[in-house]
């Protein structure tokens, strides 16, 4: 179930999201996989051009959950304040650990990038770099000491045998991200 309450404001911004599980059986293992409170991001001064405006979601733990809206309404800033990407202007975010423990994006960036990641949209790899090269380029960027292996390894997980030879600007998006 989801439940949109509209607080004002300007048309389209995301606000007050609540993601909730009804089902009771859960009770026993439910953990917390995301929060937000009160989040709201401001990007610019002293203007106040919000962003987001007074979300909370609270997205238990095993929850497959989709964060829908209007161009402009706030989702992509939703999502790179949860990976840590940027922080609040106002408000908390926190994610939780296998345990169930409570990590402040904030207080806590290294953890965070254990459990989050962010990919955007628009591609920033070296069009002109061949795939095999980049992949080389940032193991030994990461002071990896066996980069033929490291390399082997990402080429097999992400199935890139097929592109390992093309220049990155040939790639599609997919494979891009």
């Amino acid at each position: 179930r989801i439940t949109y309450t509209s607080g004002g404001g300007s048309e389209g911004l995301a606000k007050s999201w609540t993601f909730k599980r009804p089902n009771a059986d859960w009770n026993s293992i439910y953990r917390l996989m995301i929060e937000l409170q009160n989040f709201y991001k401001i990007y610019s001064y002293p203007k106040k051009d919000y962003a987001v405006e007074d979300v909370s979601i609270t997205i238990p733990n095993g929850t497959i959950a989709a964060l829908l809206g209007v161009n402009g309404s706030g989702k992509s800033t939703i999502i790179k304040a949860i990976t840590g990407f940027h922080y609040p202007t106002k408000g908390k975010i926190f994610l939780s650990d296998l345990t169930g423990n409570k990590i402040s994006v904030e207080s806590d960036q290294e953890k965070i990038m254990e459990y989050a990641g962010y990919v955007p949209e628009i591609s920033i790899l070296p069009p002109d770099m061949y795939v095999y090269e980049f992949l080389e380029y940032c193991a030994k960027l990461h002071s990896i000491k066996d980069v033929k292996i490291a390399v082997d390894t990402v080429v097999e997980k992400c199935s890139l045998s097929k592109v390992l030879k093309q220049k990155i600007k040939t790639l599609s998006k997919g494979y891009k991200q």
